[in-house]
């Protein structure tokens, strides 16, 4: 058998630190009181046992939170408990919440160690992994510790209650512990020799606080593992760097979730210390369907077929130090992945490797984003087009996905749980979990414990589990087919000018760029695809009763549903698939089009700038069915745009100098970018566009997705994730430009409606009034 790397590491450690020690392997505890000598040449010094021996030599003291009552007593800050939404909250003010630094990122809750754990000592108080789950509305953090697991209810972020606890097994206490879930249980492996441990999860619904739980089964073909991995739509677990399959992945049917049964190795490339496996839906033909593992495997990203047992690809890069973990875009085409060592050897800034695998039999190493810290990466994870970093002494960052093929990125926020150095060393945040229904993020600070956060500058609806699921890899096609049943009513004559008042007004006007329909999805994706066009989460619940048979008349109506909140950034976003319930805000920016409604739409969008392709298809037609040329709504006409100075000497926004009026005059850059991006409190559009500068008005003009010099598709997509231009409508496509009408899709001129933002001019409606030059 093969010892686990740690666990040889740290009985090496004993082994030099204590002249005869008193070992019992039941009871073994990596994390020893010896002050192991990085420098010791009996020790091992490569890979991860160096890695482990650097962590291993860290103080990791508990710290007590920067916030709640006892911080409140002592601070010079202005912070007070009373200000804030719960006991240990804390909104980010002027890049601090609390006593930690933050960008864009409120504290909703910590618990300490102490709470976490109850044990007395000190130096046996300790978090590691963290991972999520959730039942029936319900939300709960499970946190790995070093003397066993917590699980804490954290449905109100502000006041989470620990439900319990699940004891080491035989008191097996390990710095290294991992957690995964499926089918409502967890599964624990560590570094210590307990085997796994599985726990069904339902227990914690109607469990008093604090119990003390054992386990409802163990899997003991295997002693220890470093980490453990779970496909949870084939119901695969595969564990790695364990003592068995060489290290490799230790493949494990959980079928029968309280009696897995072991399947197979795969050992051909050596140790693994951690995997990503998936039902394959990227842009590679031969592999489409197939169950694809992406191992990060200490010098190499190696990639395999798991259904046939074959390796596909390994690939090394320059100045490797050791490759730890990583995560796939939502569309499987870039593979993002962190070298634990690179910082810590050779100094500089947190790197993030991009790793091309369009081609898995021929994968490329693209380089590496420097980010804005000195700090060593650890675990990240990616939802729709931004990547979660759990980044040691620097905390939580967030990235956005700028251009993976470029290694662009830009830093959207961060939560810093370490506030007394970034240094390149190894304290403070272990990992983190962005996958919660609620778009609350949860971290594991190993001298800190739980942390509660949420993203402010961009809130969204994640996916429901971060396992993705297929995303179609061509060019989607206009579907000629009608809407799932027939209009309700048909229209008989030319419509006439309705001179009534909408009947409800939009809260807001739309943000977006025009959204094409790609088709209809056939479930929601649990985590997105991350590059090409966008996929938008489509349309409101209700679908349309009418559909239309000539050109689209103007409406007074308000939409029925839009979209809760469309933020905007200069790249575009993807979306998780079909939303769940009806949005609460329509747009409030350039007009949408979309000529689909998917069944559901979730309360809250990802920001995007760029257009973004719909997922949706309608279930009905749609409700008004216009036969006759628009004719002018009898509302009150929208207000003129304010004065401007078109083309000012030396205007640029907010983003720098590249980006001036020459940039905005280029492809549709005013209508997809002008209201967002302002300096001097002037935007571009009254800058540049207001007054005859750019193309406002040209919704066929190709737009510059991103203001990284993205010429052609957009960089993120979600759920299905379109290689060329989008299809206009699944069910009823229009032969000429796209309605910008949730519930009428025309199939010839645009509408000029309250219910569907124009695509040219804007509409005289005081309901849907477009801010800027409609799109």
């Amino acid at each position: 058998m093969v010892p686990s790397r740690c666990l040889s590491l740290a009985v090496g450690l004993l082994l030099v630190a204590i002249p005869n020690p008193a070992f019992s392997d039941s009871v073994f505890d990596p994390v020893t009181d010896s002050d192991p000598d990085p420098n010791d040449e009996n020790a091992p010094q490569d890979g991860h046992l160096h890695g482990c021996m650097l962590f291993l030599n860290e103080d990791h003291t508990p710290q007590e939170p920067l916030v709640g009552k006892d911080f409140e007593a002592f601070t010079t800050s202005g912070y007070k408990v009373e200000d804030e939404a719960g006991s240990t909250a804390a909104s980010c003010t002027d890049g601090r919440a609390g006593g930690y630094p933050c960008n864009n990122i409120d504290l909703m809750s910590v618990m300490e160690l102490s709470e976490l754990d109850g044990e007395t000592s000190s130096n046996l108080q300790m978090a590691n992994d963290i991972w999520g789950w959730t039942h029936s509305g319900r939300e709960f953090a499970i946190v790995g510790l070093k003397s066993g697991t917590a699980f804490v209810e954290i449905t109100d972020p502000y006041n989470p209650v620990l439900v319990g606890k699940l004891p080491a097994r035989n008191n097996a206490y390990s710095s290294w512990r991992d957690i995964k879930t499926c089918q409502d249980h967890a599964y624990i492996v560590t570094e210590a020799k307990q085997g796994m441990q599985i726990f069904d999860l339902k227990r914690l619904l109607n469990a008093t606080p604090t119990t003390t739980f054992d386990a409802d089964a163990i899997y003991d073909e295997f002693e220890n593992a470093h980490n453990i991995f779970i496909n949870e739509e084939t119901k695969t677990a595969y564990v790695v760097g364990s003592n068995k399959c060489g290290g490799g992945l230790n493949i494990i049917d959980l079928t029968l979730p309280l009696a897995p049964s072991f399947k197979k190795c795969f050992a051909d490339d050596g140790y693994t210390h951690d995997v990503q496996c998936v039902n394959y839906s990227g842009p590679d033909a031969d592999y489409q369907g197939k169950e694809i593992c992406i191992a990060s495997n200490e010098d190499t990203v190696t990639i395999i077929d798991q259904s046939t047992g074959t390796m596909l690809s390994r690939v090394g890069y320059e100045d490797d130090r050791y490759t730890h973990q990583g995560w796939l875009t939502e569309d499987h085409k870039f593979f993002i992945f962190n070298d634990e060592l690179d910082e810590y050897t050779q100094g500089g800034k947190t790197r993030t490797h991009v790793l091309d695998v369009t081609e898995l039999s021929n994968p490329s190493y693209l380089g590496y984003y420097e980010g804005r810290t000195a700090a060593i990466d650890h675990n990240n994870y990616v939802l729709n087009d931004q990547v979660y970093q759990a980044n040691y002494r620097a905390g939580l960052n967030i990235l956005k996905i700028v251009d993976p093929s470029k290694m662009t990125f830009k830093e959207e926020a961060f939560f810093d749980i370490y506030p007394d150095t970034d240094e390149n060393a190894f304290h403070g945040a272990w990992s983190n979990y962005p996958y919660l229904p609620s778009g609350n993020i949860i971290v594991s600070g190993i001298e800190q414990g739980l942390f509660v956060l949420k993203q402010t500058s961009r809130p969204g609806v994640p996916t429901s589990s971060p396992s993705p699921t297929a995303s179609p890899s061509a060019s989607p096609v206009a579907s000629t087919g009608s809407p799932t049943s027939s209009p309700s009513t048909s229209p008989t004559a030319s419509p006439v000018a309705s001179t009534g008042a909408p009947t409800s007004s939009p809260s807001a006007s739309p943000t977006a760029s025009p959204v094409a329909s790609t088709g209809s999805p056939t479930s929601s994706p649990s985590a997105s695809p991350t590059a090409s066009p966008v996929a938008s989460t489509g349309a409101p619940t209700s679908s349309p009763s009418v559909s239309p048979t000539a050109s689209p008349v103007a409406s007074t109506g308000a939409p029925t549903s839009l979209p809760s909140a469309f933020s905007s950034t200069k790249s575009p976003v993807a979306s998780t698939g079909a939303p769940t319930s009806s949005p609460s805000v329509s747009p409030t920016a350039s007009p949408v089009a979309s000529t689909g409604a998917p069944t559901s739409l979730p309360s809250a969008f990802p920001s995007t700038k760029s257009p973004v392709a719909s997922t949706g298809s309608p279930t009905s037609s749609p409700s008004a069915s216009p036969s006759a040329s628009p004719v002018a709504s009898t509302g009150v006409p929208s207000p003129l745009p304010p004065p401007c100075d078109d083309n000012p000497e030396g205007w640029y926004d907010s983003d720098g100098p590249d980006y001036d009026c020459e940039w905005y005059d280029e492809g549709s850059n005013c209508a997809n970018y002008g209201d967002d991006y302002a300096r001097d409190g002037t935007t571009a559009n009254v800058a540049c566009c207001a007054c005859g500068g750019g193309n406002p008005e040209d919704p066929e003009a190709s737009p510059s997705p991103s203001k990284s010099s993205v010429s052609a598709s957009p960089t993120i997509s979600q759920s299905v994730a379109p290689t060329a231009s989008p299809v206009k409508n699944p069910s009823a496509a229009p032969s000429a430009s796209p309605v910008n009408n949730p519930s009428a899709a025309p199939t010839a001129s645009p509408v000029n409606s309250l219910s569907a933002a124009p695509s040219a001019s804007p509409v005289n409606n005081p309901s849907a009034a477009p801010t800027a030059s409609p799109v």
